[in-house]
C-alpha cells in the first residue's frame, strides 16, 4: 500500500488552487456566454435598452478572470478542496479523501501521472476525471516513491525543468 497523508502546502497548494481557479473561470464564462445569447437576440429584435443588460454578463466574464491576477489563490473554504489522504492499494484501488469528500478510482482509469518535482498529479480519462489526486511527495507515510513510480511506470511523465 502507498499512502500520502497530511496537509498540502507550498507549490502543490498553489497548483491545486490555480487549477480550481481555471475551472471556475471557464465554467463562469460559459454560463455568462449562454446567458448573453438570448439577451443579444432580444436586443436586436425588440428593444435597444436590452443592450444595457448585456453589460451584466460581459462584466461577469471580465470579473471571472480576476483570480488570475491575484498572487495568492486563497479562499476561505480552500481547505475543503485539498485531499488529506490519498492511498493506492496493491490491487489498484485508489482513494482520495478529506472531511468533505471520498473519491474512489482504479489505477486502470489513470491516463498519466505527471511528476512535477515536489508532487505528482494524476490525470484520469474523461469519464473518471477529478482534480483530487495530487500527491505531495513529502507527505508519503506508507510505501516509497520508487514503489509509487514503479506502480505507474508506463504512465509516468517527468515534467522538464525550465
Amino acid at each position: 500500500m502507498i499512502e500520502f497523508y497530511g496537509k498540502i502546502t507550498g507549490e502543490c497548494r498553489q497548483y491545486i488552487m490555480k487549477r480550481e481557479a481555471i475551472v471556475a473561470c471557464v465554467a463562469f464564462t460559459v454560463a455568462a456566454v449562454l446567458v448573453s445569447i438570448p439577451i443579444v437576440i432580444l436586443s436586436v429584435t425588440y428593444d435597444p435598452l436590452i443592450w444595457i443588460m448585456m453589460t451584466v454578463p460581459g462584466g461577469a466574464i471580465v470579473l471571472s478572470f480576476i483570480p488570475f491576477f491575484l498572487k495568492d489563490y486563497g479562499l476561505s473554504d480552500a481547505k475543503l478542496i485539498f485531499p488529506i489522504k490519498i492511498s493506492v492499494d496493491e490491487d489498484g484501488e485508489m482513494l482520495s479523501e478529506n472531511n468533505r469528500f471520498h473519491e474512489y478510482r482504479h489505477v486502470s482509469q489513470v491516463k498519466k501521472v505527471l511528476d512535477m518535482g515536489e508532487f505528482y498529479v494524476l490525470y484520469f480519462y474523461w469519464r473518471h476525471r477529478t482534480f483530487r489526486y495530487v500527491c505531495q511527495k513529502n507527505l508519503l507515510t506508507k510505501g516509497t516513491l520508487e514503489k509509487f513510480e514503479a506502480f505507474f511506470k508506463e504512465k509516468l511523465v517527468v515534467r522538464a525543468k525550465a
